[in-house]
C-alpha cells in the first residue's frame, strides 16, 4: 500500500524532523520503496533457518551480569546535588528545534531515486 504525504508528514513530526514541502514527494517515494522492500523481506520463509546473533561466530567477551541489591532511597539521594520531597530534582530542558532534512535528498540516498 503506497504511502501518502500526510502519513509521511505525521511520521516526520513524531520524529521531530522538519520536512520542506518541496522535498516531500521525493522523500515519500523513497520511504515507500524502503517499506516495500521490507515487506518483501517479511515474506521470506525463514522457519528452517536457525536463529543467529552473529554470522561470523564471534563470542561475547563481556563478563556476566552480577545481581546486586539496589541502594535504599535515602542512600541514593545522598549523592544528589539537589533533591525535593524524597526525589531527585532535575532541571527542565526544552526540546531543541527539529533538524531539517537536506533539500538535496537525492544525494542522501541516490540508489532510491
Amino acid at each position: 500500500m503506497p504511502l501518502d504525504k500526510n502519513e509521511v508528514k505525521y511520521v516526520a513530526r513524531l520524529a521531530r524532523i522538519a520536512l520542506e514541502e518541496k522535498i516531500l514527494p521525493d522523500f515519500t517515494r523513497q520511504l515507500d520503496k524502503i517499506l516495500s522492500y521490507m515487506d518483501k523481506l517479511n515474506q521470506l520463509d525463514t522457519k528452517d533457518t536457525p536463529a543467529t546473533s552473529h554470522v561470523q561466530g564471534l563470542t561475547n567477551v563481556f563478563r556476566k551480569d552480577v545481581l546486586t541489591p539496589c541502594p535504599e532511597n535515602a542512600e541514593a539521594l545522598n549523592n544528589a546535588p539537589d533533591k525535593e520531597n524524597g526525589h531527585f530534582k532535575v532541571l527542565m530542558r526544552r526540546i531543541p528545534m527539529p533538524m531539517t532534512i537536506p533539500t538535496a535528498i537525492s544525494g542522501f540516498a541516490p540508489h532510491l531515486g
